[in-house]
């Protein structure tokens, strides 16, 4: 009798086309099990059928357990399957840990000990500020042996002013000996800026400050000094540590606005100094007619004029703001009206040297070249020959120096004024008013 051969189960073969996958598995199971030769008689069986394997009654025990075993038997072969799905190839994960795991888990306790030193590092220090905090705190809280000298503190003024913050701020007081060192200095350079030595003057100012480096008032004195030198861009180093370290008072603020006034291309921060100075305090009367000048250094006339009449609200007999008041008027025709607060002023500042000079230029402009040529010699002893002629060049003399009378009267003051003429080239014009500076108090 002949045993058929039992075949293991087909591989398991993958494919895109469902239909072809179920026919293949149908043709494999019928091809090794199901189809039934029509001779099935083997040599030798003497025309008996060979036993099947799927029918009861023909399926011996022994055949059944050989079966089995041969399949149990049969080593097995782990391999990776490869499904398709939605037409992709997809690999099932292995179960073996990758390159990147291995690193992690080798040096993990390296990377756990820096983490647990960084830590304790820090720590460590927190520690250590602490300590010293304490240990300053303890010098600094008065005890029995410096309790008489707390209770005591020297007297005389602190180096830094107060500040506005809420941060205590506790600043070593001057030794009294600096403060009466750069007192006497400052006293000295007062004396000096009053008999008109200004290089004196500045000179001990700055050796105050190398004493006592932190006097808002000595810096500001030095700022308005330098700008009576016209050293106007040191004068605003001056005052804005001035500015820096006292505050911002009115006549501080003044000043500094005039050192930006008198520098080409900061006339906007010129103003802006002068509003704030006004801002805070708006009875101070120079900063109006300063912010007058600089409304008229941008031709805005209304303006300036409004800061005028603002100024002599304030300081109605004040020559400087009547000077310019008559100019605004002689501008806009009005030379009646200009001569008349002309005459105010010369009657407030007899030896001030410009209002001749003006009422000169509006007689000058009404035709009036004898009682122009007269204001002009009147001005001569309050100023210089060379002085005199420069303003004679002015555009508001020129009918006046083509007449007969002003040829005799420009020859006469060229040959007085002829070694001062190259002197004086180049300067100011002396028809041009200067801002109002403040007075130290």
């Amino acid at each position: 009798m002949r045993i058929p051969v039992d075949y293991p189960p087909a591989p398991l073969r993958t494919t895109t086309n469902e239909s072809t996958f179920a026919k293949g598995r149908a043709a494999a199971y019928s091809d090794s099990f199901m189809s039934e030769p029509a001779n099935n008689t083997p040599e030798g069986s003497e025309g008996k059928p060979a036993a099947n394997l799927y029918s009861k009654s023909e399926r011996s025990p022994k055949n059944e357990r050989s079966a089995r075993t041969r399949l149990l038997d049969a080593p097995s072969k782990k391999k990776l399957i490869t499904v398709e799905i939605g037409g992709a190839q997809r690999r099932r994960k292995s179960s073996r840990p990758g390159p990147f795991q291995h690193i992690l888990k080798a040096n993990l306790k390296r990377l756990t000990t820096v983490g647990a030193l960084m830590l304790l590092l820090i720590f460590a220090a927190f520690q250590l500020v602490r300590l010293f905090g304490k240990q300053e705190d303890s010098k600094t809280k008065p005890g029995p042996a410096n309790a008489t000298a707390t209770s005591n503190p020297p007297s005389g003024p602190i180096l830094f002013p107060k500040s506005d913050s809420n941060t205590t701020f506790a600043p070593a007081p001057i030794r009294t000996e600096d403060f009466r060192k750069a007192a006497y200095l400052a006293r000295k350079a007062k004396t000096y800026e009053d008999a008109g030595d200004l290089e004196k003057a500045v000179q001990n100012y700055r050796e105050a400050l190398e004493v006592w480096p932190n006097s808002p008032t000595v810096w500001a004195q030095l700022g308005r000094v330098m700008l009576r030198q016209k050293d106007f861009w040191h004068a605003q180093i001056s005052l804005e540590k001035a500015a820096d370290i006292g505050g911002g008072a009115a006549d501080l603020l003044n000043d500094l606005g005039v050192a930006y006034l008198w520098q080409e291309g900061k006339l906007d921060r010129a103003m802006k100094m002068f509003d704030t100075a006004t801002d805070v305090d708006p009875n101070y009367a120079p900063t109006y007619f300063n912010k007058a000048l600089g409304y008229l250094a941008r031709n805005d006339a209304p303006k300036a004029r409004e800061a005028l009449e603002q100024y002599l609200r304030m300081k109605p007999d004040d020559p400087r703001g009547l000077r310019e008041i008559a100019c605004m008027k002689a501008r806009a025709g009005k030379y009646a009206d200009a001569l008349s607060d002309i005459q105010k002023a010369v009657a407030q500042a007899p030896d001030w040297p410009l209002l001749y000079f003006d009422s000169a230029a509006i007689n000058a402009l009404q035709g009036q070249c004898d009682t122009a040529i007269r204001y002009l010699e009147k001005a001569l002893p309050l100023s210089d020959p060379a002085t005199v002629f420069q303003v004679w060049q002015e555009p508001a003399f020129r009918e006046c120096r083509i007449s007969e009378i002003g040829k005799v009267f420009e020859k006469d003051i060229a040959d007085r004024a002829r070694d001062g003429i190259k002197e004086k080239e180049g300067t100011t014009s002396p028809s041009v008013s200067e801002p109002i500076v403040s007075s130290p108090k």
